[in-house]
């Protein structure tokens, strides 16, 4: 997880802190969308988590990087699916699978 929370890849690296800071699972990661981010908050269903500062710089460069490749897209998830799919979140994080309640 020390890996994935430092990658270089800006995805990677969010996704890590998402689930390390704020103990989200895979089921969380893969449908958040763009507009559950609002400043220093995330919004999960009912829920508001104030996000820690490490989370926000990650996915200030995640968002950065999203921005130069993927701006027009229509997809209106924060993480596309075909990068969160499945196993790869364990795969993408280098965690064991259980660890993301990936079973």
């Amino acid at each position: 997880m020390r890996q994935a929370l430092g990658s270089a890849d800006p995805a990677r690296a969010a996704l890590a802190a998402l689930a390390a800071f704020h103990g989200l699972r895979d089921h969380h990661l893969r449908a958040m969308l763009l507009t559950d981010i609002d400043a220093a908050r995330l919004r999960i269903g009912d829920r508001t988590i104030l996000l820690a500062g490490p989370v926000r710089e990650r996915l200030t460069a995640w968002l950065n990087h999203w921005a130069t490749r993927w701006s027009a897209t229509l997809n209106p998830h924060l993480f596309f699916l075909a990068v969160v799919d499945g196993p790869q979140v364990d795969d993408l994080l280098h965690v064991a699978p259980a660890a993301l309640d990936l079973e």
